[in-house]
């Protein structure tokens, strides 16, 4: 026999000979893969255990490490697994899962990029860091800035909870509702000055 090994649901190894499996299965899957230890797989002789490709399910009696499989399925799509069932699976539903096995991660060198048909959602690279979406950004770069977007500035940024700025706070559009100014060191610009003496003029003017 052979380390690198295929099996399919078609046919099997029966009674000395490989036969073609009656009646045809409903499922129709191939799969090639290698085992280290030339265990048999379905088409093989073999003696009722065989080997799928896959290292817990290895008929070998010591070591089990080192298989590596690919499998085309009528239903569950395209799978790559290795040890510990580390996996890959591009499904027939659309999806493109990566799974690490237990402890294990799935790791990216160089730029990530995900769109939804043209529109680019999330962007990691050495230049930036973007999550967008409907045209509100965030973005992070080297340095060291982070810019929150909304639509053409008329979108709205909300926080549920407390801000802690340590640190400078620039505003150039309005301050709408109540804050506490209390222990903060504010500075303002003499047109802001002149803004707020207007603005408290006419309050009190009106009362």
């Amino acid at each position: 026999m052979v380390r690198i090994k295929g099996a399919n649901s078609d046919y099997k190894y029966s009674a000395g000979k490989v036969e073609k499996v009656e009646p045809q299965p409903e499922k129709v899957y191939l799969k090639l893969f290698i085992c280290p230890y030339d265990q048999p797989s379905s088409v093989e002789p073999n003696e009722g255990n065989c080997c799928n490709g896959i290292d817990r399910t290895c008929p070998n009696q010591g070591k089990k490490q080192g298989h590596a499989l690919i499998q085309l399925h009528q239903e569950d799509g395209i799978q790559l697994v290795t040890d510990n069932n580390n996996q890959i699976v591009i499904n027939q539903q659309g999806n493109i899962e990566l799974i690490p096995s237990p402890g294990g991660q799935a790791e990216v060198n160089g730029a990530l990029m995900v769109k939804q048909q043209d529109e680019l959602l999330l962007e990691i690279s050495n230049q930036t860091i973007s999550l967008q979406l409907g045209g509100a950004k965030i973005s992070l770069t080297p340095a060291g800035k982070i810019e929150i977007s909304t639509p053409k500035q008329q979108g709205e940024v909300k926080i549920n909870g407390n801000l802690t700025i340590q640190g400078n706070l620039t505003v150039t559009g309005k301050i709408i509702g109540d804050f506490d100014l209390s222990k903060a060191n504010v500075s303002l610009s003499e047109a802001s000055l002149t803004a707020i003496t207007d603005e408290v003029s006419k309050k009190l003017g009106q009362s």
